[in-house]
């Protein structure tokens, strides 16, 4: 997964939430500066704060949000 179209994804799926990144940031234990980094994908996410995000942002599991925001392809 690129880190940068993941970063958009948790990006948008935060504002769709309607959700202020201090808010989150705070929620997943991690600096608000931290998550900054990886919604405009300058640094990856560990798998831990990834989950917690997911969690709060309630989309399923991990290939849920992935498959929603078409960051894996659907392979048949």
């Amino acid at each position: 997964v690129d880190v940068k179209q993941l970063g958009i994804a948790l990006k948008i799926r935060r504002q769709e939430c309607g959700l202020y990144r201090n808010e989150v940031a705070r929620y997943a234990g991690i600096n608000p500066r931290t998550l900054r980094c990886y919604e405009d994908g300058e640094r990856e996410i560990s798998i831990i704060s990834f989950y917690k995000l997911i969690q709060l942002y309630e989309v399923g599991d991990i290939s849920d949000f992935l498959m929603k925001y078409s960051l894996i392809k659907n392979e048949k």
